[in-house]
């Protein structure tokens, strides 16, 4: 089976394993003339806890603004400093294994990386439940990287 991945994207999440799926996105994508997109995945604060106090509400939500701001700046100086490659990043709110589905799907990516574990990974012997449900739910291929 020969595969051309044109659109790549690749779950990042700070861990060295996503790093090394970022540069096995590049070594295809080279191959390949392909885009790659860095996508992370910040928690929303909806799913942490329930907060009836609208303005402890509201000063959380700018909170999570600023992280969602501060976390694309990151990643765009990290990783779209290199100019003989097409990336981009994107930074989006809500739960991350769902996301990272979605995200590939509503966008037409034909391959996703992610690390085997993620940077909460407790036992390093199996796939972290972000993963496993990326494999299973994905839209395309995917590609674990550990």
């Amino acid at each position: 089976m020969n595969v051309a991945y044109k659109k790549i994207l690749v779950a990042y999440d700070g861990s060295e394993q996503s790093q090394l799926a970022f540069e096995q996105a590049k070594t295809l994508a080279a191959m390949n003339d392909g885009k790659i997109t860095v996508l992370q995945v910040v928690p929303s604060i909806n799913y942490y806890l329930y907060l009836p106090d609208s303005y402890l509400y509201t000063d959380l939500s700018a909170r999570q603004n600023e992280l969602l701001t501060y976390t694309h700046d990151y990643l765009t100086a990290t990783f779209s400093n290199n100019q003989s490659q097409n990336i981009s990043v994107s930074v989006q709110e809500g739960s991350p294994k769902q996301t990272i589905v979605e995200y590939a799907e509503n966008n037409h990516f034909d391959l996703i990386l992610i690390g085997a574990t993620g940077v909460h990974g407790i036992n390093k012997l199996v796939a972290g439940s972000t993963t496993t449900f990326v494999v299973n739910h994905a839209p395309c291929h995917v590609l674990v990287v550990k």
